[in-house]
């Protein structure tokens, strides 16, 4: 329950108003959590991810009767870094157009599949993608540093608050 609580606290300092019935829920389906992660691979990325992966994701819908898909994707992209993006307003208001969508449920599977571009290839050479691997590259802090899946997530939060 450690890590887990270490995995909430992280999750909390990016989501306000974190709830009883928040913590309660994570408690009591912690074991269910651990379980649909355990069939994806750490190293799976969002940004070469293939069908089947992305099916994986809206899995994640299921539980958002009991908890907010925004405060979900906080904790579990804790997990998987480089394959599960952070819901909020921000990401959501960015991908509008492609995704249709002002709720984070309807707008969840779109945002997905759209997150780096329309096909592999617009995926495979995504802008973040390729700075954040020269940033690695050059760096001595190699992990230290955002996935491109919080690096983008950054960039539209710090566009946003201009």
């Amino acid at each position: 329950m450690k890590k887990v609580g270490l995995v909430l606290l992280a999750a909390a300092a990016l989501h306000p108003g974190l709830s009883r019935d928040d913590l309660t829920f994570f408690a009591t389906r912690r074991a269910e959590l651990e379980t649909w992660l355990a069939d994806i691979p750490h190293e799976a990325r969002l940004h070469t991810a293939d069908e089947a992966l992305f099916s994986k994701l809206d899995e994640l819908l299921v539980w958002t009767d009991e908890v907010s898909l925004g405060l979900l994707t906080k904790v579990l992209h804790r997990k998987r870094p480089a394959l599960i993006p952070l819901v909020d307003r921000v990401v959501l208001d960015w991908y509008r157009p492609v995704t249709g969508e002002r709720s984070a449920n309807a707008a969840w599977p779109k945002l997905t599949r759209q997150f780096w571009g329309e096909d592999e290839e617009d995926r495979k050479y995504n802008l973040f993608v390729t700075v954040m691997a020269a940033v690695k590259l050059s760096s001595e802090l190699g992990d230290a540093y955002p996935s491109p899946v919080r690096a983008a997530d950054i960039a539209l939060w710090m566009g946003a608050q201009r």
